[in-house]
Protein backbone atom coordinates (compact mmCIF):
# COMPACT_ATOMS: atom_id res chain seq x y z
CA UNK A 1 0.00 0.00 0.00
CA UNK A 2 1.46 3.35 -1.00
CA UNK A 3 1.54 6.59 0.94
CA UNK A 4 -1.20 8.16 -1.17
CA UNK A 5 -3.49 5.17 -0.78
CA UNK A 6 -2.90 4.77 2.94
CA UNK A 7 -3.31 8.41 3.90
CA UNK A 8 -6.16 10.10 1.98
CA UNK A 9 -5.72 13.82 1.49
CA UNK A 10 -9.14 14.61 2.96
CA UNK A 11 -8.23 12.95 6.25
CA UNK A 12 -7.38 16.04 8.26
CA UNK A 13 -6.64 15.87 11.97
CA UNK A 14 -9.04 17.79 14.17
CA UNK A 15 -7.05 19.67 16.83
CA UNK A 16 -7.97 19.60 20.48
CA UNK A 17 -9.12 15.98 20.62
CA UNK A 18 -6.40 14.31 22.65
CA UNK A 19 -7.64 10.75 22.64
CA UNK A 20 -7.13 7.81 20.37
CA UNK A 21 -7.63 7.22 16.69
CA UNK A 22 -9.90 4.22 15.97
CA UNK A 23 -7.06 2.83 13.86
CA UNK A 24 -5.33 1.89 17.12
CA UNK A 25 -8.36 0.17 18.58
CA UNK A 26 -8.95 2.46 21.56
CA UNK A 27 -11.76 4.86 22.41
CA UNK A 28 -11.87 8.19 20.65
CA UNK A 29 -13.68 11.47 21.22
CA UNK A 30 -17.09 12.70 20.20
CA UNK A 31 -17.33 14.12 16.71
CA UNK A 32 -21.09 14.71 16.54
CA UNK A 33 -21.70 10.99 16.93
CA UNK A 34 -21.56 8.78 19.97
CA UNK A 35 -18.20 7.89 21.44
CA UNK A 36 -17.34 4.31 20.56
CA UNK A 37 -14.56 1.80 21.02
CA UNK A 38 -14.63 0.38 17.50
CA UNK A 39 -11.46 -0.78 15.78
CA UNK A 40 -10.10 -0.27 12.29
CA UNK A 41 -12.82 -2.17 10.44
CA UNK A 42 -15.85 0.00 11.16
CA UNK A 43 -17.08 3.23 12.69
CA UNK A 44 -20.36 4.79 13.75
CA UNK A 45 -20.28 7.15 10.76
CA UNK A 46 -20.68 4.06 8.58
CA UNK A 47 -17.39 4.46 6.74
CA UNK A 48 -14.76 1.80 6.29
CA UNK A 49 -11.44 3.05 7.68
CA UNK A 50 -8.40 1.07 6.45
CA UNK A 51 -6.08 3.54 8.17
CA UNK A 52 -8.11 6.34 9.73
CA UNK A 53 -11.55 7.87 9.54
CA UNK A 54 -11.44 11.18 7.62
CA UNK A 55 -14.46 12.49 9.55
CA UNK A 56 -13.71 11.41 13.10
CA UNK A 57 -9.92 11.31 13.19
CA UNK A 58 -8.47 12.24 16.59
CA UNK A 59 -4.98 12.18 18.02
CA UNK A 60 -3.50 9.37 20.16
CA UNK A 61 -1.22 9.72 23.15
CA UNK A 62 1.86 11.55 21.98
CA UNK A 63 -0.25 12.97 19.16
CA UNK A 64 1.08 16.12 17.55
CA UNK A 65 -0.99 17.82 14.85
CA UNK A 66 1.54 18.45 12.09
CA UNK A 67 -0.64 20.25 9.53
CA UNK A 68 1.27 19.13 6.44
CA UNK A 69 4.63 20.01 8.03
CA UNK A 70 7.59 18.52 6.15
CA UNK A 71 9.60 16.26 8.44
CA UNK A 72 12.43 13.77 8.49
CA UNK A 73 12.19 10.54 10.45
CA UNK A 74 15.03 8.99 12.39
CA UNK A 75 15.20 5.53 10.82
CA UNK A 76 16.79 2.46 12.40
CA UNK A 77 14.92 0.01 10.20
CA UNK A 78 13.13 -1.37 13.26
CA UNK A 79 9.64 -1.37 14.72
CA UNK A 80 9.70 1.84 16.80
CA UNK A 81 11.00 4.06 14.00
CA UNK A 82 8.47 2.53 11.59
CA UNK A 83 5.52 3.07 13.92
CA UNK A 84 6.66 6.63 14.69
CA UNK A 85 6.83 7.40 10.96
CA UNK A 86 3.38 5.89 10.44
CA UNK A 87 1.82 7.91 13.23
CA UNK A 88 3.51 11.15 12.17
CA UNK A 89 1.90 10.74 8.75
CA UNK A 90 -1.43 9.94 10.38
CA UNK A 91 -1.05 13.12 12.43
CA UNK A 92 -0.83 15.16 9.23
CA UNK A 93 2.92 15.35 8.62
CA UNK A 94 4.60 15.17 5.21
CA UNK A 95 7.64 12.84 5.19
CA UNK A 96 10.58 14.19 3.21
CA UNK A 97 13.63 12.24 4.41
CA UNK A 98 14.76 9.28 6.48
CA UNK A 99 17.95 9.70 8.55
CA UNK A 100 20.03 6.66 9.47
CA UNK A 101 23.30 6.63 11.41
CA UNK A 102 25.83 4.01 10.26
CA UNK A 103 29.02 2.79 11.85
CA UNK A 104 32.07 4.55 10.46
CA UNK A 105 33.95 1.26 10.23
CA UNK A 106 31.57 -0.60 7.93
CA UNK A 107 28.20 -0.76 6.21
CA UNK A 108 26.07 -1.62 9.26
CA UNK A 109 23.61 0.69 11.00
CA UNK A 110 24.74 1.70 14.47
CA UNK A 111 21.58 0.76 16.34
CA UNK A 112 20.46 -2.47 14.67
CA UNK A 113 23.52 -3.69 12.70
CA UNK A 114 21.46 -3.82 9.49
CA UNK A 115 23.33 -3.65 6.19
CA UNK A 116 23.28 -0.47 4.15
CA UNK A 117 21.83 -2.38 1.20
CA UNK A 118 18.79 -3.42 3.25
CA UNK A 119 18.26 0.05 4.76
CA UNK A 120 18.39 1.53 1.26
CA UNK A 121 15.91 -1.07 0.03
CA UNK A 122 13.57 -0.17 2.90
CA UNK A 123 13.75 3.50 1.91
CA UNK A 124 13.05 2.59 -1.72
CA UNK A 125 10.09 0.43 -0.69
CA UNK A 126 8.69 3.26 1.43
CA UNK A 127 9.40 5.88 -1.22
CA UNK A 128 11.23 8.40 0.99
CA UNK A 129 14.81 9.54 0.24
CA UNK A 130 17.45 8.29 2.66
CA UNK A 131 20.14 10.45 4.29
CA UNK A 132 23.10 8.61 5.83
CA UNK A 133 25.70 9.77 8.31
CA UNK A 134 28.60 7.59 9.50
CA UNK A 135 30.23 7.83 12.90
CA UNK A 136 31.89 6.12 15.79
CA UNK A 137 30.55 6.79 19.26
CA UNK A 138 33.02 9.63 19.89
CA UNK A 139 31.83 11.70 16.92
CA UNK A 140 28.20 10.58 16.92
CA UNK A 141 26.88 13.97 18.02
CA UNK A 142 28.94 15.81 15.42
CA UNK A 143 27.70 13.59 12.59
CA UNK A 144 24.11 13.72 13.84
CA UNK A 145 24.29 17.52 13.77
CA UNK A 146 25.67 17.30 10.24
CA UNK A 147 22.57 15.33 9.27
CA UNK A 148 20.37 17.98 10.86
CA UNK A 149 22.19 20.67 8.88
CA UNK A 150 21.30 18.87 5.66
CA UNK A 151 17.66 18.76 6.73
CA UNK A 152 17.61 22.50 7.44
CA UNK A 153 19.14 23.26 4.04
CA UNK A 154 16.27 21.26 2.53
CA UNK A 155 13.70 23.33 4.41
CA UNK A 156 12.88 20.64 6.99
CA UNK A 157 12.46 21.94 10.54
CA UNK A 158 10.82 18.93 12.22
CA UNK A 159 12.30 15.54 13.13
CA UNK A 160 10.30 12.47 14.15
CA UNK A 161 11.77 9.98 16.62
CA UNK A 162 10.62 6.67 18.09
CA UNK A 163 11.34 7.28 21.78
CA UNK A 164 8.75 5.82 24.14
CA UNK A 165 9.62 6.57 27.77
CA UNK A 166 13.40 6.95 28.22
CA UNK A 167 13.62 10.57 29.32
CA UNK A 168 17.40 10.94 29.06
CA UNK A 169 17.40 9.93 25.41
CA UNK A 170 14.35 12.03 24.58
CA UNK A 171 16.03 15.05 26.17
CA UNK A 172 19.29 14.47 24.29
CA UNK A 173 17.41 14.29 21.00
CA UNK A 174 15.29 17.37 21.77
CA UNK A 175 18.24 19.45 22.97
CA UNK A 176 20.48 18.46 20.07
CA UNK A 177 17.77 19.17 17.50
CA UNK A 178 17.09 22.53 19.15
CA UNK A 179 20.71 23.55 18.50
CA UNK A 180 19.82 23.58 14.80
CA UNK A 181 16.35 25.04 15.23
CA UNK A 182 14.65 21.71 14.60
CA UNK A 183 11.65 20.55 16.62
CA UNK A 184 11.84 16.94 17.80
CA UNK A 185 8.49 15.14 17.73
CA UNK A 186 7.96 11.82 19.53
CA UNK A 187 4.67 10.24 18.35
CA UNK A 188 5.06 7.19 20.63
CA UNK A 189 5.89 9.12 23.79
CA UNK A 190 3.78 8.12 26.77
CA UNK A 191 2.44 4.89 25.29
CA UNK A 192 2.80 1.72 27.30
CA UNK A 193 5.43 -0.65 25.95
CA UNK A 194 3.01 -3.49 25.29
CA UNK A 195 0.66 -0.95 23.71
CA UNK A 196 3.44 0.08 21.31
CA UNK A 197 4.19 -3.41 20.04
CA UNK A 198 0.56 -4.43 19.74
CA UNK A 199 -0.24 -1.18 17.92
CA UNK A 200 2.66 -1.90 15.58
CA UNK A 201 1.27 -5.30 14.67
CA UNK A 202 -2.37 -4.19 14.57
CA UNK A 203 -1.41 -1.45 12.09
CA UNK A 204 -0.29 -4.19 9.69
CA UNK A 205 3.48 -4.05 10.08
CA UNK A 206 5.65 -7.15 9.70
CA UNK A 207 9.11 -7.57 11.18
CA UNK A 208 11.79 -10.10 12.08
CA UNK A 209 14.01 -10.22 15.16
CA UNK A 210 17.54 -9.74 13.81
CA UNK A 211 19.62 -9.13 16.97
CA UNK A 212 19.40 -10.59 20.45
CA UNK A 213 21.46 -9.97 23.59
CA UNK A 214 22.67 -13.41 24.64
CA UNK A 215 22.07 -12.79 28.37
CA UNK A 216 18.67 -11.12 27.97
CA UNK A 217 17.07 -12.77 24.96
CA UNK A 218 17.01 -16.46 23.91
CA UNK A 219 19.39 -16.92 20.98
CA UNK A 220 17.02 -19.44 19.40
CA UNK A 221 14.44 -16.68 19.01
CA UNK A 222 16.71 -14.56 16.81
CA UNK A 223 15.33 -14.86 13.29
CA UNK A 224 11.75 -15.31 14.51
CA UNK A 225 8.87 -13.33 13.10
CA UNK A 226 7.89 -10.52 15.46
CA UNK A 227 4.25 -11.37 16.14
CA UNK A 228 1.71 -11.62 18.95
CA UNK A 229 2.92 -15.12 19.87
CA UNK A 230 6.46 -13.85 20.32
CA UNK A 231 5.16 -11.02 22.50
CA UNK A 232 3.40 -13.59 24.70
CA UNK A 233 6.55 -15.71 24.84
CA UNK A 234 8.64 -12.71 25.88
CA UNK A 235 6.17 -11.67 28.54
CA UNK A 236 6.20 -15.21 29.96
CA UNK A 237 9.96 -14.82 30.55
CA UNK A 238 9.73 -11.25 31.83
CA UNK A 239 11.36 -9.77 28.71
CA UNK A 240 10.36 -6.24 27.76
CA UNK A 241 8.43 -6.65 24.47
CA UNK A 242 9.84 -3.32 23.26
CA UNK A 243 13.44 -4.28 23.97
CA UNK A 244 14.17 -0.83 25.38
CA UNK A 245 17.22 -2.07 27.30
CA UNK A 246 18.76 -3.55 24.15
CA UNK A 247 17.38 -7.05 24.66
CA UNK A 248 16.69 -7.40 20.92
CA UNK A 249 16.22 -5.45 17.70
CA UNK A 250 13.88 -5.92 14.77
CA UNK A 251 13.91 -5.34 11.03
CA UNK A 252 10.64 -4.18 9.43
CA UNK A 253 9.78 -5.77 6.09
CA UNK A 254 6.24 -4.58 5.36
CA UNK A 255 3.47 -2.35 6.63
CA UNK A 256 1.22 0.61 5.90
CA UNK A 257 4.12 2.92 4.98
CA UNK A 258 5.55 0.45 2.45
CA UNK A 259 4.64 0.49 -1.24
CA UNK A 260 6.07 -3.02 -1.58
CA UNK A 261 7.28 -5.58 0.97
CA UNK A 262 10.95 -6.39 1.39
CA UNK A 263 11.87 -9.91 0.37
CA UNK A 264 14.67 -11.22 2.57
CA UNK A 265 16.38 -14.51 3.34
CA UNK A 266 18.22 -15.38 6.53
CA UNK A 267 21.71 -16.38 5.45
CA UNK A 268 23.01 -17.57 8.81
CA UNK A 269 23.19 -16.85 12.55
CA UNK A 270 26.29 -15.09 13.82
CA UNK A 271 27.64 -14.74 17.37
CA UNK A 272 29.72 -11.73 18.34
CA UNK A 273 30.44 -9.69 21.48
CA UNK A 274 27.64 -11.28 23.49
CA UNK A 275 25.00 -10.90 20.78
CA UNK A 276 23.36 -13.20 18.25
CA UNK A 277 22.71 -11.79 14.77
CA UNK A 278 20.44 -13.10 12.05
CA UNK A 279 22.34 -12.14 8.90
CA UNK A 280 19.71 -11.12 6.39
CA UNK A 281 20.15 -10.85 2.63
CA UNK A 282 17.92 -9.41 -0.06
CA UNK A 283 16.22 -12.07 -2.17
CA UNK A 284 17.06 -12.11 -5.85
Amino acid sequence: MGIAAAYPVDAVAKPGLAVANPSWGREFARCGRETTSCRRESHTCGREIPVRCPICYTLPKGGHTMNNQPFFASWSGGKDSALALHRAIQNGGRPERLLTMFDSGGDRSKSHAVSEAIIREQANAIGIPLVIRRSGWTDYREQFLSGLDEMKVGGIQTGVFGDIDLEDHRKWVADTCAERGIEAVHPLWGMGRTEVVRSFLDAGFRATVVVGHDERFPAEWVGRTFDHQLIRDMESLGIDPCGEAGEFHTLVTDGPVFKDPLRLNQADLLKRDGYSFARMELSE
